[in-house]
């Protein structure tokens, strides 16, 4: 008996730490120096197909995007992209497809963000908010909300 215990609360943590990773757009954190220029990932970790998805990312003072891109991935199932800057500090992003293809069940950079600091950038959070995506089955899929610490080097 205590021996299935034990291993069933092992298959219970196994799955919690894969879960974690499910249904989450993020950047991974990352340092930039003041008056420099970065390339990062956008990367989704869907468990389930996605069909498009869209989220609102807000950066710290001092942080500008110059450009917003798919990757391969992206492109390879069909994806294009859509965006706009709602204020000074925070942009739509959305990736949809035009037909019926989908984002397969994965954790994959589907975005690459083109950064600019400000000579007075100070480092600050990016925050990956209001993200959602379409199931196969058109049923909307909630993504976690996400921070990207953003540290001087």
């Amino acid at each position: 008996m205590r021996r299935l215990l034990i291993i069933l609360l092992a298959a219970l943590a196994t799955l919690t730490v894969a879960a974690q990773h499910d249904n989450t757009i993020y950047i991974e954190d990352f340092e930039m120096a003041p008056d420099s220029t970065v390339t990062v990932n956008v990367t989704l970790a869907n468990g389930e197909p996605t069909g498009g998805f869209q989220f609102r990312m807000s950066l710290p003072a001092g942080l500008q995007v110059e450009d917003i891109e798919l990757t391969r991935h992206s492109k390879k199932h069909k994806m294009y992209l859509a965006s706009n800057q709602v204020n000074d500090s925070t942009w739509m992003v959305v990736v949809y497809p035009m037909g019926q293809d989908v984002l397969p069940t994965d954790s994959v950079a589907v975005l690459r963000l083109t950064l600019t600091a400000a000579q007075q950038f100070n480092g600050g959070i990016i925050a990956i908010t209001r993200a959602m995506g379409a199931s196969q089955e058109s049923t909307t899929i909630y993504y976690d909300d996400s921070t990207a610490n953003v540290t001087l080097p």
